[in-house]
């Protein structure tokens, strides 16, 4: 008997891969497979994230293997980091790394990642719904919500390591599995506790929370204390994978801040909206989302939504049965690792479509500790696929007598895949035909020209939004550098550093093999450096749309003259500040249109010290008044609307 339930799984495990393999190819393309396929990588799928991904693995393939496995020395030069904190799947990098010899010099492993988590997802899914139901066909039908599930789409090619929700499925299993069958899963909760942190540590505290549960609710006493010390002993293993994989080997750490703003909305099972603005269902209207809660997407689906409402009016209606108590009852430690996730999921800030309703406030420390997860709203998924797996359960099992459980199965599934079709169908399109969804900005000559010219590329600013695209440079062209561009870095110590930089800089102490490079949101401090240097080996200047540069001229330097985005340091222009809130728009006062703001600087002063004339393609308008505020000064021109100044190379008649 056990032969036959064991060959019967196998077959169901193996027919939901074939199912989570087909949603993968509905949704998305085979050119993800590609390994040499890098145009939706470096030009950012839905967002820049997988850009991060990529260039953290490439850092790592160019960098010696050594213990702790996983650091790569050249990214977050000069201590390294580990790809913990690019999110470059450490499970698969590691392995990559290994077969680096054989590999192509591009190659990328998102795609097939992306595509086993599907399979997994199905096979994974398949094998829980056996637990609780006989028949092969309603058991794949049922594994059709699961696969095409809404927050695991989301995150595919997005946020590519977190689309192993089987990871959540398995733990699940094991809980019912226990739970059902009186069969403590020891060793796939050491396999969880193991493979969980090589892939992300973000599903570290959903499957541990299950574990807790399983604890909870399933066994006799002498059965806990086994269950206790096995739990003790997976904390320890993913303790020490964590470590083995360099989490705590250098300047990255895992703390940060942001809880209480990426987190879910009140609105989320129901409103089919996240960031990427693909429409998530065909019937129910889209609602607004407040502060960063697209991160707490978790949109259920309609065929889901639908049989959920209808499920709790027959348990309400049926309470005197005490039906929903008997729920209860048989899974009290399920139901409060249930709520405990959830109210982490909504956090300290509670919001309903745009409006904060409820904000309390935490002790720093505490509030420190759940930054260490702050996109919380990710923590309410286990959630949704017990709610999936509930509703498939129950229209089979408890309307079975009615010969109807198995049809409305196949229904719900049915209703669920029309329901997301328009999700489907971009989602296919885009990957199909896939164009560029962000300019990569080192694109310009100059760094074109310049790949070989220096070894290190250092940061002496603080700006981190537009690293990911230096890091990715130096990435593809085996240099190091500093730049801040991981999920978490130790932002104090690049600041410090960072302005012991500029003091060398301007103390003329500098390395010829060194590329120095501010980001555009670091134009001030580049002027500070920039306009007192006296070195003439320094040259600085502008390169592409978003880079400021001071290059030592160590004789191979490159300064190409078709790049018409190049601007050496004499010829810079002054331009506008890009600053805009409630009151300022792109560098115009709203309520006074004739001030514009520069940034508050010595460049900027060299232009406006007893000035009276701004120049804007030839033609003159008379400085009015100029008057400071902290870091910007702004000035009235005679001119109805500033805008007609912005973004346009400006003069005046003190500085030629």
């Amino acid at each position: 008997m056990k032969s036959e339930i064991k060959k019967t799984r196998l077959k169901l495990f193996l027919c939901g891969a074939l199912i989570g393999a087909v949603a993968f190819f509905s949704v998305f393309s085979p050119s993800a497979l590609d390994p040499t396929n890098l145009q939706y990588v470096r030009g950012g799928y839905v967002e820049r994230d997988i850009i991060q991904h990529y260039a953290g693995w490439n850092f790592y393939r160019s960098s010696p293997i050594r213990f702790p496995l996983g650091i790569a020395e050249s990214m977050s030069a000069p201590e390294g980091a580990s790809v913990i904190y690019s999110d470059s799947i450490p499970l698969f990098a590691i392995l990559f790394r290994f077969l680096n010899p054989i590999l192509p010099d591009s190659f990328q492993y998102f795609g097939l990642f992306v595509l086993l988590s599907y399979m997994l997802q199905g096979g994974i899914s398949a094998l829980l719904l056996s637990l609780f139901l006989n028949s092969f066909w309603v058991i794949l039908a049922g594994t059709i919500p699961f696969v095409f599930s809404p927050i695991l789409m989301e995150r595919a090619f997005r946020h590519t390591s977190l689309t192993a929700h089987y990871l959540i499925l398995l733990a699940l299993y094991c809980y019912f599995s226990h739970n059902r069958e009186r069969k403590q899963q020891t060793y796939l909760w050491i396999l969880l506790a193991v493979l969980t942190p090589l892939i992300h540590s973000y599903f570290l505290p959903m499957i541990y929370a299950v574990f807790v549960a399983d604890i909870l609710d399933n066994g006799a006493k002498k059965e806990k204390v086994r269950s206790v010390l096995c739990l003790a002993a997976c904390l320890c293993l993913s303790v020490l994978t964590l470590f083995s994989v360099g989490a705590f080997s250098t300047g990255s750490s895992g703390t940060s801040f942001g809880y209480g703003y990426f987190s879910m909305n009140v609105n989320s099972i129901f409103n089919p909206v996240s960031l990427t603005g693909i429409r998530w269902s065909l019937l129910l209207p889209p609602l607004p989302q407040g502060f960063g809660t697209y991160e707490g997407f978790n949109y259920w689906g309609l065929g889901i939504l639908l049989t959920f409402f209808f499920i709790s009016i027959q348990l309400i209606l049926s309470f005197k049965k005490s039906k929903p108590l008997h729920y209860a009852k048989d899974h009290p430690g399920l139901l409060l690792v249930c709520i405990l996730l959830t109210m982490f999921a909504v956090s300290t800030t509670v919001i309903a479509n745009n409006s904060a309703f409820i904000n309390i406030s935490l002790p720093s420390k505490l509030y420190a500790l759940c930054s260490t997860f702050r996109s919380s709203g990710r923590m309410f998924w286990p959630v949704t696929y017990l709610v999936y797996l509930f509703c498939v359960v129950y229209l089979a099992h408890h309307l079975s007598e009615k010969q109807l459980g198995n049809c409305l199965v196949l229904l719900l599934s049915i209703v669920q895949l029309i329901d997301i079709s328009p999700a489907i169908l971009t989602k296919h399109q885009s990957m199909t035909a896939y164009s560029d969804q962000f300019e990569i900005l080192t694109d310009a000559p100059f760094f074109e020209e310049n790949r070989e010219t220096y070894q290190h590329v250092i940061s002496p600013g603080t700006s981190a939004y537009r690293g990911l695209y230096i890091a990715l440079w130096c990435s593809e062209n085996e240099m190091s550098t500093d730049f801040p561009f991981l999920a978490r870095f130790d932002a104090d110590l690049h600041a410090s550093r960072a302005a012991s930089v500029r003091e060398n800089l301007l103390n003329g102490n500098y390395d010829e093999d060194t590329l120095y490079l501010f980001t555009e949101e670091d134009e001030s401090l580049f002027h500070d450096v920039a306009f007192y240097i006296n070195s003439p080996e320094l040259v600085c200047g502008k390169a592409g749309e978003a880079f400021y540069f001071i290059a030592p001229d160590n004789g191979d330097l490159k300064l190409p003259s078709n790049d018409d985005s190049l601007i050496l340091y004499e010829d810079l222009p002054l331009i506008v500040a890009d600053y805009s809130d409630d009151i300022w728009d792109h560098g115009v006062l709203l309520s006074k249109p004739n001030t514009i703001t520069f940034l508050n600087n010595a460049f900027s002063k060299s232009f406006l010290d007893n000035a009276s004339v701004i120049y804007c393609e030839g033609m003159p308008y008379e400085i009015q008044k100029i008057y400071e505020d902290p870091g910007y000064i702004m000035v009235e021109v005679d001119v109805e609307d500033g805008h007609l100044l912005c973004e346009k190379p400006l003069n005046t008649n003190i500085r030629p």
